[in-house]
């Protein structure tokens, strides 16, 4: 069989616009100055010694903005208190919701994030994966399968139950 130029760089198009999901890190995490979380999102690179931050903030206002609990997304999705099984399950859905679409690497992630024992580090993982979704995830995933709305209250309910730190 002879793969056609345009069936290859289709192929291409698809390997190079999918995006291996990466691991959390949150020893890179900017904080919320309100409620003292991390904000979700902060990634480790695959390169030793690299960090890469999350959505990156200089100020306290623009690290606002960026806390699922304190900024435009919580006044919108105010953290429900659910039990941490609930949410995984709902994080598992994610995963088995983006790997029937094909996208096996945020399947992965978020699949990988669900299974982590004990529990607060179960949490972490799965907030940074579902932040990573939201903020990087597959675009032509969003209209089709799946609710931003309901996604951002999952990150909401998640992050509630992340333990302040300096506060």
């Amino acid at each position: 069989m002879i793969v056609g130029v345009g069936d290859r760089l289709r192929r291409l198009g698809r390997w190079m616009g999918s995006t291996v999901a990466p691991d959390p890190w949150t020893d890179a995490a900017q904080y919320c100055p309100r409620c003292h979380r991390p904000i979700p999102g902060g990634i480790h690179h695959p390169f030793p010694g690299w960090v890469i931050p999350g959505p990156l903030a200089s100020t306290d206002a623009e690290l606002l903005r960026l806390c699922p609990l304190d900024g435009p997304s919580g006044r919108d999705h105010p953290p429900q208190d659910r039990p941490i099984d609930e949410l995984t399950d709902d994080v598992r859905g994610l995963a088995e919701s983006l790997a029937t679409d094909g996208e096996g690497s945020w399947a992965k992630m978020l699949a990988s994030a669900a299974e982590r024992d004990p529990d607060d580090e179960r949490l972490t993982y799965m907030g940074h994966a579902v932040a990573l979704l939201l903020e990087r995830g597959p675009r032509h995933w969003w209209g089709t399968r799946t609710d931003r709305t309901r996604i951002r209250q999952l990150l909401s309910d998640i992050v509630v139950k992340w333990p302040a730190v300096g506060a």
